[in-house]
Order: structure tokens, then sequence, then C-alpha cells
């Protein structure tokens, strides 16, 4: 198991320089794991939340944009230069202008909120098809579970959840 726990360390406090560094840290993890990766294990990659609503807003060429200029501003003829990245809350609203290890956000926080935005599952070997397209994460240890033929043993556990109900569940299996 690899976390990027630093990713939302740094989204918490809108810092988003921070956030894409260890992004491009965690990228690098695991394209290590998928390089070394037996053809007879299942890689996934998820996350349990998003943190701070990030957004792009606005655009700028690819040349502008590329590299350290995703921290910079947009030019915009109809109002003041604005931050290309921002997040919806965070302690960013109260930032300095020019401070640049925080980004604007709209909402002021001492520490920016977790959001429902739909974070993304990806898979890789034997399995993989069952971790695709959307949804609930509660899902996922289900699904690991059947496709290791063990269910877990609390009455609160696989049989009782409901999930075996639903036809593509019932023919999860590695040899498929």
């Amino acid at each position: 198991m690899v976390e990027g726990g630093r990713i939302d360390h740094a989204a918490h406090v809108n810092n988003a320089r921070n956030m894409f560094g260890d992004m491009i840290a965690f990228d690098t993890a695991i394209g290590s794991v998928l390089n070394k990766q037996q053809k007879d294990t299942l890689t996934l990659v998820t996350a349990d939340h998003e943190t701070g609503g990030l957004a792009i807003s606005g655009y700028k060429s690819l040349e502008e944009g590329r590299g350290e200029g995703i921290f910079g501003k947009v030019l915009n003829f109809l109002e003041d230069d604005r931050c290309l990245l921002s997040f919806a809350s965070g302690p960013g609203a109260k930032r300095e202008k020019n401070d640049p290890n925080l980004h604007p956000s709209l909402y002021y926080a001492e520490s920016a909120a977790h959001t429902a935005v739909d974070v993304p599952i990806l898979a890789a070997g034997p399995g993989a098809q069952f971790f695709s397209g959307f949804m609930n994460n509660e899902e996922i240890p289900w699904r690991i579970s059947k496709l290791m033929g063990v269910s877990f043993e609390n009455a609160a556990n696989l049989e009782n959840h409901g999930l075996f109900d639903k036809p593509n569940l019932k023919t999860l299996s590695m040899n498929k």
C-alpha cells in the first residue's frame, strides 16, 4: 500500500505547488509499482476524498501554462488578473496578494474542507475490469475480498451488505 497523504495536507492549506509536487512523487511511486508488478497482482489506485475543491479557472496557452506556469495568473480583460488555480475553501481566502505558497480560496477556513468531488479508481492486473467507472468507495473492499475468495466474518459483513444481489458481482472471479 502506498499513500500520498502529503497531497491532502498541502490541499488543506491551499498550497497548490506542494500538492502538485506530492502528486508527481505519488505518480513516480505508482510507476515503480507497475514496472515491478507480477502478472498475478492486482494494483488499485484511488483516494478516500478530494480536499479543498481545486479548480482551474480560465486558461493559458500550452507554453504559458506548462511547468511553473500553472501556478501563475490568467489575464482577464474584464476584471483584475487572477490565479489560474483556486480552491473553494481554506486559508487562501485571507492570503497575501503575492504569497507563492498559498493559492486563493473562495471561503475562508483554517483548513480546507473535504469535498464530495468524485475520485478516480484505476486498476491494472487480474480483476481490473471490476474496478472502473463510477462506484461507491465502500464497494472496493467487498470486490477485493470476493476476488480473493474470502469473506468478512462480522455480522455487518459482505453477505449482509447486499452487494452480491447485484448481477455484475455474482460472477466476480479472478479467472474472468
